[in-house]
């Protein structure tokens, strides 16, 4: 929980989280595999929601002696073996002056310089991420009818490969017992045109901890009522 524990810290919900800070004597030794080599959960909680493949698993199993995140829950020697084989690589960032969801502007001047204000363009929208904090400074979407169809929710939530070296990867599994939801900025009902749309909402670089009450309530309310206004009255936003 060390990892989380300090994304807490830096949001300022450490107080309400229940988490305690262990020290370095705590955690599990590696082996003779090189650290670097290692995704950032290992010095939390790795599960396999952290990997994007079997083999980044395997690489993590086969680094620690006894299996300290269980990732081998049957003891055959092979983690997480639900996992894909090969990952599908990271999703498309396109760094571009002209992006229509920067048409009122980039609000903070968001570049690839300075990691605390990344800029991250997507087809789907565009944000600018704080790398200390490990949420969205903004983000900025379009939503009209174009964006909208009837794909289903995916609810793949999944580290977002489109972040540089030496950031902290925020995980799905970073969430678990802190009392908050995993909450959408980018809803995942105004990319609802194609899977890979709706797919993009679910990195968790779109997500930021939201308390249940808020999430499930004014918030969703908030979300269907702009969708409303391009549904019924053929509005833009």
């Amino acid at each position: 929980m060390i990892g989380v524990c300090r994304w807490l810290i830096g949001l300022g919900i450490l107080a309400i989280s229940g988490c305690v800070l262990p020290g370095i004597d705590d955690l599990p030794l590696p082996t003779s595999i090189e650290p670097a080599r290692l995704p950032p959960c290992v010095d939390d909680d790795c599960n396999c929601g952290d990997f994007r493949d079997q083999p980044l698993a395997q690489l993590v199993l086969e680094s620690f002696s006894n299996d300290p995140f269980v990732l081998d829950r049957d003891g055959n020697g092979v983690a997480c073996e639900a996992l894909p084989p090969v990952s599908a690589g990271p999703e498309p960032v396109t760094q571009t002056s002209e992006n229509v969801h920067l048409t009122l502007g980039n609000p903070s001047n968001a570049g690839v310089e300075n990691l605390n204000n990344y800029l991250l363009e997507r087809a789907q929208y565009a944000l600018s991420y704080n790398g200390d904090r490990g949420v969205a400074n903004w983000v900025s979407w379009h939503l009209s009818a174009d964006w909208l169809g009837s794909t289903e929710r995916q609810d793949n939530f999944r580290q977002d490969g489109g972040l540089p070296t030496g950031v902290y990867q925020v995980t799905p599994n970073d969430y678990r017992n802190t009392g908050y939801d995993r909450g959408h900025i980018v809803p995942s009902g105004d990319r609802t045109r194609s899977p890979q749309d709706n797919s993009v909402t679910f990195l968790m670089t779109n997500i930021l901890p939201q308390a249940p009450e808020n999430n499930r309530g004014v918030w969703r309310e908030l979300e269907e009522y702009s969708r409303d206004l391009v549904y019924q009255v053929d509005q833009e936003l």
